[in-house]
């Protein structure tokens, strides 16, 4: 699908498309297109400009059919941002399964050589972490590197991670000896580290099972199990120095600016679909 690409330069409407890109103009129109095309269009804007992009789509549906038509025409995996649900009524227990979907989307959108992410408007609108405060609540284990394993378990603590006897479910971690099991966030099996000092001298999945988010030796990347865990330090720390913390309504209703001002950025380029 790739060699489809690049046939898009001799169309005269993408070079059109391709430089008002250029020229900065900040809204252009394109009409009468279906949406394999709009993928199409999409992947090789991205090819030409280089530049981050963010697909908008009404619903997630179509966000992640069009993140796979992209992915299939260039060869760069889109990251899908889903809605998450609200609840609004006490239960005992609530899956975080959407919640870690987005801060790993989010998280791949900062670091991927090519970020590219697809998001319906619904996605976008919800309130999340600030790209400054989810980069320090993540962290990457890595073969040896070192980490001081007091230091690793009150960052895993922050990041609304919990000590456990036996890692189960994601979210856990424990600690016997120089042996770390830990269960990150959207991961499907738990990973091990062991530690020889502070250097982390084997990283392997904790199980018999190999899949590609942490093969045998490869880093592997945890980000905060919840949109919340950093700001409850925030407000502990807003207590101590200014009395009275903000409402957490009020402090979260600054969050996604943060991403407002990256997307809009004219190093990044967004489509509505």
């Amino acid at each position: 699908m790739k060699e489809l690409v690049p046939q898009l330069n001799e169309l005269p409407e993408f070079r059109s498309l391709l430089e008002a890109v250029q020229a900065g103009k900040q809204v252009v129109s394109v009409y009468g297109m279906s949406p394999v095309h709009k993928a199409h269009f999409a992947a090789a804007l991205q090819a030409q400009t280089g530049r981050p992009l963010l697909l908008v789509t009404r619903d997630e549906g179509q966000a992640r059919r069009l993140a796979a038509d992209f992915t299939h025409f260039s060869g760069v995996k889109a990251s899908l941002l889903p809605a998450r649900e609200y609840v609004f009524h006490n239960i005992d227990n609530a899956s975080r399964e959407f919640e870690h979907q987005r801060l790993g989307a989010l998280d791949e959108f900062v670091h991927a050589k090519q970020p590219v992410l697809a998001a319906p408007c619904e996605a976008l609108l919800m309130r999340t972490l600030p790209p400054e405060a989810l980069e320090k609540a993540s962290f990457t284990l890595a073969l040896d590197e070192d980490y001081p394993l007091d230091a690793l378990e009150n960052a895993l603590m922050d990041a609304g991670y919990t000590r456990a006897l036996s890692v189960e479910g994601s979210g856990q971690f424990s600690v016997r000896g120089g042996i770390l099991d830990l269960f990150p966030a959207g991961a499907q099996v738990p990973v091990r580290a062991e530690f020889f000092g502070d250097t982390v001298d084997s990283l392997a999945p904790a199980t018999s099972s190999r899949c590609a988010f942490c093969l045998p030796g490869r880093p592997c990347r945890a980000w905060p199990t919840a949109a919340a865990p950093a700001w409850r330090t925030r407000c502990k720390s807003w207590r101590a120095k200014r009395g009275p913390p903000l409402p957490c309504g009020k402090t979260w209703s600054r969050m996604p600016s943060a991403w407002k001002r990256r997307a809009s950025s004219p190093a990044v380029t967004g489509i509505c679909l």
